[in-house]
């Protein structure tokens, strides 16, 4: 439910420091990976949707529909740094020294109105004397377009779906063992929380072969790592799997604690 997630934790990395010959991978953790399967019956003139499945299409959309804008801003900016650096590859000893000089000028009247806008704040500092207009240039075109101290930004996913798809079930959905009550159905009953975090550790398995092989390590590095991982899975996901667990299949311990809770919830609702 957080307003872009993604960029949120971007922001935060950019401002830890690192290595110049270094480059950093953000790996995005969804656990739901809701694909739009039954999009189709809610453009149907005559499909009755319940209220109860109105709020679940809901409750669903809106952390999937968060991720897909932030990723979706991220793409846009990713390719707009490619095209500036296009650009200035193309202009390189193109522009002459009075183009410099203009573009010189123009990049610090930017800089004192945009610290004006910002009540003092100094954003970027300018490129150095030495800079070539294409530099110039392209300094400038990032001040206007906002993308001034950002660099391009690699993201991968980790996700159930490619266990879906190899164990050939209908979605996600039927691999978590706790998404009951909003996705805190885990706090019912110990198995489930154990078949969800078998899951996520199998996920990360089923990435990590090419997943780590697309950050340009050296196949033996990406192997030995996979190996030790798997060597040190603490259990099988087969064998405490839960996925397909509903509330008719609970104990009936985990039944009361879920008649209580829900009962708790219907006294706060009629309190308001």
């Amino acid at each position: 439910m957080q307003s872009e997630p993604v960029g949120r934790t971007l922001s935060a990395a950019h401002r830890i420091e690192r290595p110049g010959d270094a480059h950093r991978l953000n790996l995005m953790i969804d656990p739901r990976s809701e694909e739009p399967t039954d999009a189709e019956k809610w453009s149907d003139s005559d499909y009755d949707a319940t209220w109860a499945s109105g709020l679940a299409r809901a409750l669903s959309v809106l952390p999937e529909q968060a991720l897909y804008e932030d990723l979706r801003k991220l793409q846009r900016d990713n390719r707009r740094i490619e095209w500036l650096r296009d650009l200035e590859r193309v202009l390189d000893g193109q522009l002459d020294e009075g183009a410099a000089d203009g573009l010189r000028r123009l990049i610090e009247v930017i800089d004192r109105e945009r610290d004006e806008l910002r009540a003092g704040h100094a954003g970027e500092s300018g490129p150095g004397g030495d800079a070539s207009a294409a530099e110039l240039l392209r300094a400038a075109i990032e001040r206007i377009s906002g993308l001034a101290g950002k660099d391009p930004v690699a993201v991968d996913v980790i996700s159930p779906l490619p266990l879906a798809d190899r164990d050939h079930v209908a979605g996600v959905g039927d691999l978590l063992a706790g998404e009951m009550i909003g996705d805190f159905g885990g706090f019912l009953q110990a198995d489930l929380r154990r078949s969800d975090f078998a899951l996520g550790y199998e996920s990360v398995l089923a990435w990590a072969p090419d997943g780590l092989a697309a950050c340009d390590l050296p196949r033996a590095t990406v192997d030995a790592a996979v190996a030790a991982a798997r060597e040190s899975k603490p259990e099988d996901w087969h064998e405490v799997r839960r996925g397909e667990t509903s509330g008719s299949d609970l104990p009936w311990r985990a039944r009361l604690r879920l008649a209580q809770f829900l009962l708790r919830g219907m006294r706060a609702l009629l309190r308001r």
